[in-house]
């Protein structure tokens, strides 16, 4: 997982990133919160971050 949220999308440059707090018990991504970024542009981008 990544650290640091980008200010726009790597892959086209938008950003419309859209970010989700996610909960422990649906993702396993650990045992802690997370957060989930995804391009509402491209649709190509999808990154975990702690």
């Amino acid at each position: 997982m990544n650290e640091a949220i980008p200010p726009q999308c790597p892959e086209c440059g938008s950003t419309n990133l859209q970010l989700s707090r996610v909960a422990p018990t649906e993702h396993d991504h650990g045992d802690a919160w997370v957060t989930h970024a995804t391009c509402g542009a491209c649709e190509e981008y999808g990154e975990w971050f702690n």
